[in-house]
């Protein structure tokens, strides 16, 4: 890619800018946005296309049925440059679907943070959605409806350009471990037989030596005062 944004010849600029333009909105880049850099990119060419081309070459590859980013094999062919794309194999495949449900991206980044490392991903929000397939306004509304649903946190680092965001797995909260209750017991005459107290999943056995201390909930030795 850097070496398409470089500069080509003559008979590549078309393919080229379209080309680029795939890949600006596969990044997340809105049209317009798209369009700005590659007007500044043919500028820069030894041979500049007229702006006019420039602009029905973005407005084509941002149409609805357009591909949803450049293929490995036109990149490798312009650029003459091997290339091929990492794709996240926990994340289920989508082609090149106009839209999906958000409740659906949604499980695709739950999916895929379940297997990284410390449950979280950190890059710019443009690097973010394009690792997860999405447009930047996909993206954001997908991470808005995470972070309403409890699913993840979201912590933004730095200003700008070069902030960052992190986006971390909410984990499932253990469950309390179940703790005894001795239920105190009242008005029971004094003897050397042990009374059954209630205690959650279960009773105390009854047992000889001991008498219950009324209106505690602990038991203590037949001999002796209470501690």
């Amino acid at each position: 890619m850097k070496t398409l944004l470089a500069g080509v010849e003559v008979g590549k600029r078309d393919n080229t800018c379209y080309t680029l333009a795939l890949a600006f909105k596969r990044e997340g880049y809105s049209m317009e946005d798209a369009e700005a850099e590659l007007q500044e990119w043919n500028t820069r060419l030894d041979e500049p296309m007229p702006q006019r081309i420039v602009s029905r070459k973005v407005k084509s590859a941002y149409k609805g049925d357009a591909p949803a980013g450049p293929t490995g094999e036109w990149i490798t062919y312009l650029s003459g440059v091997p290339f091929s794309y990492e794709v996240w194999e926990t994340a289920k495949p989508r082609g090149e679907r106009k839209t999906s449900h958000y409740s659906e991206w949604a499980e695709d980044v739950e999916r895929v943070l379940q297997q990284l490392p410390d449950r979280s991903i950190t890059d710019a929000q443009r690097k973010l959605a394009s690792y997860f397939g999405m447009s930047l306004s996909t993206y954001q509304a997908v991470v808005a409806l995470m972070v309403e649903s409890g699913r993840i946190t979201v912590e933004v680092h730095g200003k700008g350009r070069g902030a960052s965001t992190t986006l971390r797995l909410v984990s499932s909260p253990e469950p309390a471990p179940e703790v005894p209750v001795i239920i105190p017991v009242k008005n029971v005459p004094d003897s050397n037989t042990l009374t059954l107290v209630g205690v959650v999943g279960g009773v105390l056995p009854r047992s000889s030596g001991h008498r219950t201390c009324v209106g505690h909930p602990f038991l203590v030795p037949s001999s002796g005062p209470p501690g």
